[in-house]
């Protein structure tokens, strides 16, 4: 099965929220704002980010969007399936996520839970593994 990566111009598929990433170099500086902003990561999530970065090896970009699917299932969303993209996204990054950097891949197109549309890779993934990664496609 083949995900492809969406456009964020669709209005179909927009994206739920963004990360915001700012550009300073101490980790704390730069994870502060993205667990400061209201809404964005879940109650101690944002330690749960500093230390996917610093010891789990997971991409700045992706942190705080990991720290927070950590903290607990999407409003409305079946425990059993949040269990399930967790596990998933876990080994995601562990494989794949300098890859999904590197080539572009942005945090919405990865960790967006479902509502009317798809949702990002990580739902998608369903317990299987990506064997393949492209800028545009991964293929599970």
């Amino acid at each position: 099965m083949a995900y492809e990566r969406f456009r964020f111009d669709d209005p179909k598929r927009a994206p739920c929220y963004t990360a915001t990433i700012a550009t300073v170099h101490d980790l704390n500086s730069r994870i502060g704002p993205v667990c400061s902003k209201s809404g964005s990561v879940a109650a101690g999530a944002c330690e749960r980010a500093a230390i996917a970065v610093e010891d789990g090896g997971i991409p700045f970009a992706y942190a705080a969007a990991w720290a927070n699917l950590q903290a607990g299932p999407p409003v409305g969303m079946d425990h059993t399936r949040w269990m399930q993209a967790r596990d998933d996204a876990a080994a995601f990054l562990d494989k794949w996520g300098v890859a999904a950097a590197r080539l572009g891949w942005p945090v919405q197109h990865l960790f967006d839970p479902p509502r009317d549309w798809i949702g990002g890779l990580v739902w998608e993934i369903g317990g299987g593994a990506v064997v393949a990664l492209t800028d545009r496609q991964a293929i599970i």
